[in-house]
């Protein structure tokens, strides 16, 4: 068994020099963020970095006023054009990563040792950051997210060196006229390459997909949502699995990983409404949507995984809509008592309709889960 123990901590007081001297930058200040980079304790208060000894995280005093010991505590403060209030970090190779709600800036040394005399803290990029929220891991980059009156971004960066500024990109675009503001509950997992948001009081979660080739190219990126039954009070990702405490006291887990369905007694309902196809042209080395032509489009192939029931919408502008429903087990095909899930099986769905007048969604309910590997057509 394993004693936890809460209780206040006995800081280690001044031993050399005066007042005057020697006082971390903190004190009578707030403490907005309490992160730990180098071996030391670190406090950020007000536009202060202010960290501890190395090695004795509760001694913020220097061992001599004599000399600058390489162990001794760094006090550094943020400068800017703008306010320069510090509220979260995050440690990045060699560096750590400070985020102010209109700057970030870098905490780094030149120097082999991190010391006073060595350290830096300079800023890198300018961007509106959710006080709320912390930045988390994308792979090998960083994420953050940004808010205004009305609505939430999220931010990548890249290329983030001690010197020169950094590459920031706001992965949230598509989606930027539903992503609602203060989406400030953040988690992230490197290892199924998903990250998600929630919003305290609201029954959305958003949820972006990704997969690098490396840290500055996306092979493939994918927004999404889920709906739940009761607001969400507090989400978070442990491992492959995801967790969300609601309003109402429950606690819904989900298996990011789970080769098996499993409906955890909730009912839920999955819509992907299909982007409109248009013809590809490759121009120089980026593709480009030719949305001139006069496009058919004759059939769609889905290419799926583990699925057993779901439903194709079609609607067609100035004619009637029509639904087909689609089971992927063929009976007779699974043992009893187990699922009745088909692994991998591509369907054909005929369609012979323009590409600018047809709309197509893929609905799937609690009886039968759907998996859509890739998806082509013919036109």
């Amino acid at each position: 068994t394993e004693d936890w123990v809460v209780a206040s901590i006995k800081y280690s007081k001044r031993t050399c020099g005066t007042e005057d001297q020697f006082t971390p930058s903190f004190i009578d200040q707030r403490i907005n963020n309490i992160l730990f980079y180098r071996n030391r304790l670190v406090f950020l208060s007000d536009s202060s970095v202010v960290t501890s000894n190395a090695g004795d995280f509760t001694n913020f005093f220097p061992s001599t006023a004599l000399t600058v010991s390489p162990s001794d505590p760094v006090d550094v403060e943020a400068t800017s054009n703008y306010t320069a209030n510090l509220y979260s970090g995050i440690q990045i190779n060699n560096a750590l990563l400070i985020f102010g709600e209109y700057n970030q800036f870098l905490l780094t040394t030149d120097s082999d040792i991190f010391s006073p005399n060595t350290a830096k803290l300079s800023q890198v990029s300018s961007y509106k950051f959710d006080t709320k929220s912390d930045p988390f891991i994308i792979g090998t980059n960083i994420g953050f997210i940004g808010n205004t009156k009305d609505s939430s971004s999220m931010y990548e960066m890249t290329n983030i060196f001690r010197e020169g500024q950094t590459d920031v990109v706001e992965k949230s675009k598509p989606i930027s006229n539903s992503f609602a503001n203060d989406y400030c509950m953040t988690s992230s997992s490197k290892e199924t390459g998903l990250i998600t948001l929630g919003k305290k009081g609201s029954d959305t979660i958003w949820l972006y997909k990704y997969f690098k080739e490396n840290s500055q190219s996306d092979l493939q990126q994918a927004w999404f949502k889920w709906k739940l039954s009761s607001n969400v009070n507090y989400q978070f990702i442990d491992g492959n699995k995801h967790y969300v405490v609601t309003d109402s006291g429950e606690l819904l887990c989900n298996d990011l990983e789970s080769d098996v369905y499993q409906d955890n007694g909730v009912d839920y309902e999955m819509k992907l409404l299909l982007p409109t196809f248009y013809v590809l042209k490759n121009e120089q080395s980026s593709f480009k949507a030719d949305t001139t032509s006069s496009l058919i489009i004759h059939r769609m192939y889905l290419n799926t995984g583990e699925s057993n029931f779901y439903t194709i919408n079609i609607d067609r502008f100035g004619k009637d809509p029509y639904i087909v429903n689609y089971e992927q087990s063929i009976q007779d095909e699974y043992e009893a008592g187990s699922e009745p899930v088909t692994v991998e099986r591509e369907q054909s769905i005929p369609l012979y309709e323009r590409n600018t007048s047809l709309d197509v969604s893929i609905t799937s309910t609690f009886n039968g889960p759907f998996t859509l590997y890739s998806l082509r057509w013919e036109g």
